[in-house]
């Protein structure tokens, strides 16, 4: 019954960074699911990226590490290229700024701004694509789990933000700190839906793998750690071993930096796609992650974990925190310098998976509420 309905999203699915890729992945599969066509407007985000300025010298051993490791960098945009050709469905332009968006003539009855951290000013900075800036006020724009990725709007940038906001028809945020965030800046009320690699079942993710090979034999911690947000380096390294020491298992490092390669039982692996990413963690043993999605994957593959978070006093980056206390596992959360603690090698997921469940199914509710609502 939804088969006329088309749906436009612009979402972060062209970052090279697993989670953002399988989001968009997750929110177009749904839709697909509840029975509306929907495209992913194919916008080429960030559209310039500032090359870093390195030495002589500095460019050699670049070029010398990739000799060396194969040309990870290569082999892994090959398979993020790949997964986007095969299961994402883009629009047949790509768009490299926001003036192309602008410009372009869309035939969508809706248009959603999907999940990740679309609205994080630190990264989109004056670009308010995601805001969906280039759509007409008369059509129907909805947003489904966007994210501020921060506790604050500065406020130099607050009226700016209040008059994009203000646009949309109806508001979904991933986090308990952007429903703060809107209804300060626009008085408005918002809905906490999960993110969307959480409206996915377990067997759905599994199915994705299709059987293909694992890298890694055995058993293992997994360790995907991300330090955009904030660099939990060197002193992470202690909760690495200590964990490692006690499981007694070999360690993976997913996208793992030099200094690995040396370590005793240790594997590195840098040229991972979007399916090795769900084939080691659907495999692991246990999860050790500073990420976002790292975290999603884990409780919905009902993989042991722990999440390295930055601090537990949510003013900042609430993200994963948010997260842990909507499905119940709050205690499964550690803080990155921490030195005096104890882990629980294993999990009862039983509640979790219930509350995931009842989490998963609100947002599908409000996602087709919002949709249909819109047009009416």
């Amino acid at each position: 019954m939804n088969n006329n309905i088309r749906i436009g999203v612009i979402t972060m699915h062209r970052v090279q960074n697993y989670g953002s890729i399988l989001q968009a992945y997750a929110l177009q599969h749904t839709l697909e699911k509840l029975g509306y066509y929907n495209e992913l407007i194919d916008y080429i985000f960030p559209n310039s990226v500032p090359q870093k300025r390195r030495t002589l010298l500095q460019k050699t051993r670049h070029t010398l590490r990739n000799i060396l490791l194969g040309n990870p960098s290569k082999t892994k945009h090959k398979k993020f290229e790949q997964f986007k050709n095969t299961f994402l469905n883009c629009t047949a332009t790509q768009f490299n700024s926001p003036k192309e968006l602008t410009q372009a003539k869309f035939n969508y009855d809706v248009f959603i701004t999907g999940s990740d951290q679309v609205w994080n000013p630190k990264h989109i900075k004056n670009d308010y694509s995601f805001f969906l800036d280039f759509v007409p006020d008369k059509i129907p724009k909805l947003s489904y789990a966007a994210s501020f990725s921060c506790a604050e709007i500065n406020p130099e940038i607050a009226p700016i933000y209040t008059t994009f906001l203000n646009r949309y028809n109806y508001l979904s945020v991933r986090e308990e700190s952007g429903i703060k965030i809107i209804r300060h800046l626009t008085n408005k009320n918002s809905e906490l839906v999960c993110d969307p690699t959480l409206l996915l079942e377990k067997k759905d993710w599994i199915n994705l793998i299709n059987n293909k090979k694992n890298a890694i034999k055995g058993k293992y911690i997994l360790v995907y750690i991300l330090s955009y947000s904030y660099n939990p380096y060197p002193e992470i390294n202690n909760i690495i071993s200590k964990i490692q020491q006690q499981l007694n298992m070999h360690i993976v490092i997913l996208d793992g930096s030099l200094q690995y390669f040396k370590k005793t039982n240790t594997s590195v692996i840098k040229k991972a796609g979007p399916i090795d990413f769900i084939n080691l963690m659907a495999n692991a043993s246990f999860i050790i992650t500073t990420s976002f999605h790292g975290t999603a994957f884990a409780l919905n593959l009902e993989i042991p974990f722990l999440s390295v978070v930055k601090s537990n006093d949510n003013q900042s980056d609430t993200r994963i925190l948010s997260l842990l206390k909507r499905v119940g596992a709050e205690n499964r959360s550690i803080v990155y310098n921490s030195t005096d603690f104890t882990i629980t090698p294993t999990m009862d997921f039983d509640s979790i998976r219930k509350n995931i469940t009842t989490f998963r199914t609100k947002s599908i509710s409000y996602l087709t509420n919002a949709i249909n609502s819109s047009l009416q």
